[in-house]
């Protein structure tokens, strides 16, 4: 009889020990997955953030069909710097990405795939679209950002 004690005492411990085992097995994987899951979230959620401070505006833009230019004064309003990664213009039945663009460096124009402007800054952009514009025709520029903001003017282009 004292032998049939043992083990239901043993088989009772073993059971605790492969249920407590199971369990810290299940709480690891748990924290695991959401920490990447929620990790996910908080990293979207920042970017999401990110996009609302950092606010381009595009100041002015003057188009001119003869020459082919779009010349815009693009401003960040928002808290952090914004990267300028290309130029779309289009009218109501097309439109053309311009990846390449001239910025004003002070003396000269320099082309460039990006540029970057400070919180509250100020830059000129140029960007050659012959072929592309017509005289007496509205055009909706739009700047974007590599962050994914975006800013967009209505201009109506010159001869």
């Amino acid at each position: 009889m004292r032998r049939a004690a043992v083990s239901e005492v043993i088989a009772t411990l073993l059971l605790i020990v492969v249920a407590a085992s199971a369990g810290v097995i299940l709480v690891s994987w748990a924290s695991s997955y959401s920490s990447g899951a929620l990790g996910g979230l908080a990293s979207s959620a920042y970017r999401a953030q990110a996009a609302l401070r950092q606010h381009p505006v595009i100041e002015f833009a003057v188009a001119s069909a003869s020459s082919g230019n779009v010349t815009l004064m693009v401003s960040d309003e928002g808290q952090l710097p914004v990267t300028v990664v290309g130029v779309i213009i289009s009218n109501s039945t097309s439109y053309e990405y311009y990846p390449q663009f001239y910025v004003y460096s002070g003396t000269s124009w320099v082309q460039s795939s990006s540029v970057q402007i400070r919180p509250y800054g100020v830059v000129e952009v140029r960007v050659v679209a012959r072929g592309y514009l017509e005289a007496n025709s509205p055009y909706i520029v739009s700047v974007l950002t590599s962050s994914g903001a975006r800013a967009s003017a209505v201009v109506g282009v010159g001869p």
